[in-house]
């Protein structure tokens, strides 16, 4: 009889909770809330990549990751969802004749290639540091920022 007794002390609960949240990290918030941060988050991003022509990943990886995935998996979700994001910004501004074709080709270039050398890193490196070296990058982004405007 003593095999069938259920332990219900704090603790039990507790670790259930985290081996829980352990093995379901990967895995975005499908709530309604989860679903509604996410739309929210695509127009954000949407409006601040046509304004500004940022890429949409400074936004978007810290909301996958808020919503419960791997700072790998939420970088690698972002590069997905940002096609449709520049495809159509590249539309908008083309049809206005502001499209440098010649840089961007040649940006381009550089882009695939170091595309491919950031995607063999992030396939590679340990979570935490790919969040710290995220967080170095926005450090790095706010502060060119800051001197950039106090300067210019």
């Amino acid at each position: 009889m003593a095999d069938s007794v259920i332990d219900c002390s704090p603790m039990s609960e507790v670790s259930t909770a985290s081996t829980t949240a352990h093995t379901e990290e990967n895995h975005v918030d499908e709530s309604p809330r989860g679903i509604a941060v996410m739309v929210v988050v695509g127009v954000l991003v949407g409006l601040l990549s046509g304004l500004f022509g940022i890429g949409g990943g400074t936004i978007i990886v810290p909301a996958l990751v808020w919503l419960g995935l791997t700072q790998r998996h939420a970088a690698a979700t972002s590069m997905l969802a940002i096609v449709p994001t520049s495809v159509s910004g590249v539309l908008a501004y083309a049809v206005e004749g502001n499209v440098d074709w010649i840089a961007a080709l040649l940006m381009f270039l550089g882009m695939f290639i170091g595309g491919q050398i950031g995607s063999l890193l992030l396939s590679r490196l340990p979570e935490v540091v790919l969040r710290w070296a995220f967080v170095v990058f926005m450090a790095f982004i706010i502060a060119s920022q800051l001197i950039f405007y106090t300067f210019a």
